[in-house]
């Protein structure tokens, strides 16, 4: 469904995966695109989905509402992840784990949520121009792509938006979102192929960071996207339970008819 006159906020997360034996680095930054006139509703549904999981009473603190179901959580428990927040033993549940699948699925759907991001091979990327590529090269590729893409979905809403990421400071500093900023405003700063510096910050206003204890509905819903793309780049079979087809379905595909559009402007491959 196409909306005008609105505001958007681009929730992005990043994963990294090897393949094989071949020593590719992998690495993908993506997320889902919620309008602000959603929001609202979409954090109640989660609130929701989480209380159908804790659906009882217990000892544990917090409340349900503000309980993560970040994916490594719910996928990999651990002894010491429940040493830690004892209310994640519910995860040992496959009915739970299915659950918070289902959950995500039926809001992605309910909501029409986009999904943008880009693919990054950083080998290939290397073997083919002879010059080193990183994560932080990685990073700043993908970002360029989704940014020039995040600009014409909004050019094509008829919308401005902003860029949100969980923080990854710690004790030690926020040496991490501080080079992600560097790239975003370097980016912002001298413009993409197909949009100037002008027209990208008429249009992408800015980029903010939440804060992990937060447990922002769209962050939790976006953790859930980078590493599905990376399974199938990778050709490894997606863990079960998946919500990788629907996402796949939510691409942004550019507000064309034209199949590709959802590899040209949803999620991006860039090995090559």
């Amino acid at each position: 469904m196409k909306r005008q006159e609105g505001t958007y906020t681009l929730y992005l997360d990043e994963s990294k995966m090897r393949i094989g034996q071949k020593g590719e680095e992998v690495y993908c930054v993506a997320g889902v695109i919620i309008s602000s006139d959603d929001i609202h509703d979409v954090r109640r549904r989660m609130k929701e989905l989480k209380t159908t999981i804790w659906n009882h009473r217990d000892e544990f603190t917090p409340a349900p509402a503000f309980r993560s179901i970040h994916q490594t959580e719910v996928r990999n428990l651990t002894p010491k992840a429940i040493q830690i927040r004892p209310y994640m033993q519910v995860f040992k549940s496959r009915e739970n784990k299915k659950k918070v699948f289902d959950g995500l699925e039926k809001i992605i759907d309910d909501f029409s949520i986009y999904v943008m991001g880009a693919v990054v091979n950083e080998k290939r990327l290397t073997d083919i121009y002879g010059s080193h590529q990183d994560s932080y090269t990685a990073y700043y590729a993908a970002l360029k792509v989704i940014v020039e893409n995040y600009a014409l979905f909004l050019r094509r809403h008829g919308a401005h938006g902003r860029l949100l990421l969980e923080s990854r400071a710690n004790a030690q500093g926020n040496i991490s979102d501080a080079r992600v900023k560097k790239s975003f405003y370097k980016i912002m700063s001298n413009g993409t192929l197909r949009y100037s510096a002008l027209e990208l910050q008429q249009l992408v206003q800015k980029i903010d960071f939440s804060a992990k204890s937060q447990n922002d509905a769209g962050i939790q819903i976006a953790d859930y996207v980078p590493r599905a793309f990376l399974y199938n780049y990778t050709q490894m079979p997606q863990p079960k339970p998946s919500i990788y087809q629907t996402l796949r379905k939510h691409r942004y595909n550019g507000d064309s008819a034209d199949k590709t559009g959802f590899s040209k402007y949803g999620v991006v491959l860039i090995d090559g």
